[in-house]
């Protein structure tokens, strides 16, 4: 200390420009890798199924959902063929975009793959409406179709009801058309709708599945093929009638990403108010929080440096590695602090209360600084990588925040010594004689809450789905949740790698007689079934339709003129029925649809837009008549007719053939899920997916845990036993940490905040980080303040280092990321209940000892 003393300027000196060069070495050094599947070892076998699986089927992997909806099912499944031609167009984003209704073949052949019934049932349509059909096949115009269905209106009025099947419908339909353009909305007749016969109140929805890019050494991988989702789709949406969603596996990590990014700045602000409040009221000093600040950010910059050249990135977990080394590290300065005022209140000069602070709390915070990495570094020998890296970095990081401390701080308090000021109080409320007054009291009470914390340890519970960590209001999460209930994706489902299709086609037959199994899908699937009975009602509908369907052909477009006595004509026809009480099932829908085409006289006095109308109307049944066109000329499918492109989502290159079972219970139940897994595994030991992957992180987080906290407790023991030499000693130290252990899960118990993948690091260092307060108390006492340590500047700095870890961790709960949330509480809540614990039982468990002794 000596030497830092007099060389005090030099120290400075040398320790800025170590500062300033490694921080520049971190930041040309130092990347950031998001892949949430680095965050457990490459080398369990659940991990190596499904790197198995992406190397044969990599068009699976890190992909985006996209959903685009709207009211108009033909609007959003034209938006949909487009914005997929586009994506496709971008290969410097996209490896590959699938939409089976833009692909060729599913064009030709999508109505094989409908069931017999549904095919039965819209032939009986189509052939029903024909005659309507092949007018406006002949003529798409308004003229055309206010022609057709003057007709019909001339048979009910007839009294020909049988000739005039659906008009109401139709009616109701132009009524929506007419009066969203009379009220200036957007909204067009989905002629899919009308053919398929579905209700036009539902809601259309299609997906798209689009396999970007990633750059994984930035926060935000996905973020420029997002981007150009949005970009490409706005263009797609001049009137504001569609909406675009994504949701998939890369647009979860990309708002996983953000919502960790987001609040960064939030959480770093209000952890250095936090902090720096809590120095200003422990210290009383404005230099000593001065110099406790900047020791902690030469600190920061050396632990980061070290990341750099140790690890050579963050990851998703170690990311909030400055957060906990700000909280850890301003340990160090405030023990040192408090005992080097408490030097220069005693009458010392600088030099001697620097010695005389370093002789006192060096040994203690050297303890610490090792008691604390080893809470870290007991997950090195883990599986769960993620921690494993943040153990190293941050176990690393208490000796360079040790070293910091000895030597930058001191250095900074020989040159800038503080003002004298009067002695703060050690405790409030006369605390000390409390806690002799109430030893056996406290011990008995402590005896009883641990009693009840081993009562509730059973009823401890883990969050296996690490969705439920993210932020629930992002987009990717709300869309995820829709089609999850809507049962639209399933991605619990099982995948497996069978050698070949005969070896598919087996596992199927074994998988589908298991209970937990609601459904297999293998390569032959693709085939669609009962051809035998399609295909003749496909050609009979061929036969019927193609020749009324090719009418359209070169017919002349109407005048304006013609289009507006026409719509004139329909107008009052639909007067005329709306008057006639006879055609009661029709009269109601002609009755609205006559007021809607006066609120369009209206709202254009000068008559309506024409164009833009027939286009509301019109606009899209060309295409569908074509589409049906091009579906009646489907021709018997067989497995080696399949397309290449879809038979490569099923078939690898090798021959190896891709097995999708589905679960027939609740996956979000843990217990079924287990079930349902471990039912498939005993048949395809190499299935893979999701749910294996949840299973099997749970696992190996829960193992990494038990792991590191019997290795940090063995550690731990055997250091103390070094360090204090004393059997009953060492149990004064870990009494509390036990006690504030069995305490966090009972709050956790009864407040239901479950152990999860981010927060469950929590207990392992509890007994790294709590162990320091014990050491500092035992060691003190054994410096002569056996009678009084309660009234020296130990416990001040006990607290006051619990509270600036506990301002630096609550910070965290400000997240909106649930994990990272989760993981603040739980430290606030463990590291409270550490300082209560240390600060009531060791000073009773001392006063009951003496007693006896």
């Amino acid at each position: 200390m000596q030497v830092v003393h007099h060389r005090a300027r030099m120290v400075l000196f040398l320790a800025l420009v170590a500062t300033v060069g490694l921080a520049a070495y971190t930041a040309d050094t130092l990347g950031i890798n998001t892949r949430t599947t680095d965050m457990l070892s490459p080398k369990l076998g659940f991990r190596q199924n499904a790197e198995a699986i992406k190397a044969a089927f990599p068009q699976y992997s890190n992909v985006i959902l996209i959903v685009l909806e709207g009211t108009d099912p033909d609007r959003v499944d034209a938006a949909a063929k487009i914005l997929t031609r586009r994506l496709q167009e971008r290969a410097d984003l996209f490896r590959n975009v699938f939409y089976p209704p833009a692909d060729p073949y599913f064009e030709k052949t999508g109505l094989l793959y409908l069931d017999v019934e549904q095919l039965d049932e819209l032939a009986l349509r189509l052939a029903e409406n024909q005659p309507f059909l092949g007018t406006l096949a002949g003529n798409p115009t308004l003229d055309g179709l206010f022609e057709i269905l003057g007709l019909a209106i001339e048979d009910v009025l007839e009294k020909k009801p049988e000739d005039a099947k659906g008009l109401s419908r139709m009616f109701d339909e132009i009524t929506g058309v007419v009066e969203a353009m009379a009220e200036g909305r957007p909204r067009g007749l989905s002629w899919k709708q009308m053919m398929d016969g579905e209700s036009a109140a539902a809601p259309e929805r299609q997906l798209i599945v689009a396999q970007p890019l990633l750059d994984y050494s930035t926060l935000a991988p996905a973020k420029t093929a997002i981007g150009a989702i949005r970009e490409i789709a706005a263009s797609l949406n001049p009137e504001n009638d569609l909406r675009l969603r994504l949701t998939g596996p890369a647009a979860l990590d990309q708002a996983e990403l953000q919502s960790i990014q987001e609040g960064m700045g939030l959480i770093g602000l209000v952890s250095v108010t936090l902090v720096t409040g809590f120095l200003l009221i422990g210290l009383r000093s404005a230099r000593l929080v001065l110099a406790a600040l900047l020791t902690l950010v030469m600190g920061l910059a050396w632990s980061l440096a070290f990341a750099a050249f140790a690890v050579g990135h963050l990851n998703l977990i170690s990311v909030a590695f400055a957060v906990l080394f700000v909280g850890l590290s301003v340990d160090f300065g405030i023990h040192f602090s408090l005992r080097f005022r408490e030097a220069l209140e005693k009458g010392m000069n600088t030099a001697a209360a620097l010695e005389w602070a370093t002789e006192g709390v060096g040994g203690a915070l050297t303890f610490c600084a090792v008691a604390a990495a080893i809470g870290f570094y007991a997950f090195l020998p883990t599986d769960y990588r993620g921690v494993a890296e943040l153990g190293m970095i941050a176990g690393t990081s208490m000796f360079i925040a040790l070293f910091a401390n000895l030597s930058v701080l001191p250095a900074f308090l020989a040159c800038f010594p503080p003002r004298k000021a009067t002695p703060p109080p050690i405790l409030p409320f006369d605390f000390p004689a409390n806690v002799r007054q109430n030893a056996r009291k406290i011990v008995a009470v402590s005896g009883v809450l641990a009693a009840i914390g081993l009562a509730a340890l059973p009823y401890a519970r883990f969050d296996f789905d690490p969705l439920d960590l993210q932020n629930p209001d992002s987009e990717a999460m709300q869309t995820f949740g829709d089609l999850l209930a809507d049962g639209a994706i399933d991605p619990y489902a099982v995948t497996i790698l069978a050698d070949n299709l005969e070896a598919a086609t087996q596992l199927k037959k074994r998988l589908s007689a298991l209970p937990e199994v609601d459904g297999v899908v293998i390569p032959q699937d693709l085939v669609p079934a009962d051809q035998d009975e399609k295909l003749p009602t496909l050609e009979g509908l061929s036969t019927m339709l193609l020749p009324v369907l090719m009418m359209g052909e070169g017919t002349p477009r109407p005048s304006d003129d013609d289009r507006q006595e026409s719509l004139s004509d329909f107008q009052a026809n639909v007067e005329r029925l709306a008057a006639d009480e006879a055609a009661f099932d029709h009269v109601r829908a002609a009755a609205r649809l006559a007021g809607a085409l006066r609120r369009l006289e209206t709202a254009f006095p000068k008559g309506p837009p024409l164009d833009a109308l027939e286009d509301r109307l019109l606009g899209t049944l060309p295409g569908q008549l074509a589409s049906l066109r091009v579906a009646l000329t489907a021709e018997r499918v067989t497995f080696s007719s399949l397309p290449e492109s879809l038979l490569a989502r099923f078939v690898a290159e090798d021959g190896r053939a891709r097995v999708e079972v589905r679960p027939a219970e609740d996956p979000k139940d843990p217990e079924q899920l287990r079930r349902f897994t471990a039912a498939v595994q005993a048949v395809a030991p190499n299935a893979t997916g999701d749910s294996i992957m949840m299973i099997g992180a749970v696992e190996v987080v829960v193992g990494a845990f038990w792991q590191a906290t019997v290795l940090a407790l063995v550690l731990i023991t055997l250091l103390l036993v070094f360090v204090l030499q004393r059997v009953s000693d060492v149990l004064l130290v870990l009494a509390p940490l036990g006690l504030a252990a069995l305490l966090t899960n009972l709050l956790g118990v009864l407040f239901d905040i479950p152990f999860n993948f981010a927060n469950i690091i929590v207990l392992p260092l509890i007994l790294g980080l709590g162990v320091a307060n014990g050491i500092h108390f035992v060691l003190r006492e054994r410096k002569g303040a056996s009678n009084n340590v309660l009234r020296t500047s130990t416990p001040r700095a006990i607290v006051f280092s619990a509270l600036t870890t506990i301002g630096s961790f609550a910070s965290l709960t400000l997240s909106t990321h649930l994990g990272t949330a989760s993981m603040g509480m739980l430290l606030t809540v463990a590291l409270v209940l550490v300082m209560i614990c240390t600060l009531t039982l060791i000073p009773a468990l001392m006063t009951i000892r003496r007693k006896e002794t």
